[in-house]
């Protein structure tokens, strides 16, 4: 079973400057086995919040959608949209040279600017 450590500090007060490792160990000890410790954050490292300005058809895929997104002072294109997106709605963007898991699975991979004629020329 997964549990957050933040739904767990609903239940049990926690010091919020203890070591995860230390933390699953005591509770191993205590309570009931823990198997491992994620920590979801290095999912995000290098992510920025921004929010959806345009959405447009993908000329190649119909679950998806390419989305002009306001990225701070700059608008980025993308087309990892999924189909619920809406306008106005915020979406998590990686920053340049991020690297990030295709579809969160599988090794990472340095995201770089489309360079077909194709893509630029879309929207």
């Amino acid at each position: 079973m997964k549990i957050s450590l933040n739904w767990l500090r609903d239940f049990v007060e926690i010091p919020k400057d203890i070591d995860t490792k230390n933390l699953a160990h005591l509770f191993t000890l205590r309570t009931a086995e823990v198997e491992g410790v994620h920590d979801r954050a290095e999912e995000f490292a290098g992510m920025v919040v921004g929010q959806i300005q345009e959405i447009h058809p993908h000329p190649n895929a119909d679950k998806l959608k390419i989305t002009k997104t306001s990225v701070g002072n700059r608008l980025c294109k993308s087309s990892a949209a999924p189909p619920t997106f809406m306008k106005a709605s915020m979406s998590r963007w990686p920053c340049p040279d991020q690297k990030v898991r295709w579809h969160g699975e599988g090794d990472l991979v340095t995201l770089e600017p489309a360079k077909s004629a194709e893509w630029k020329a879309l929207v």
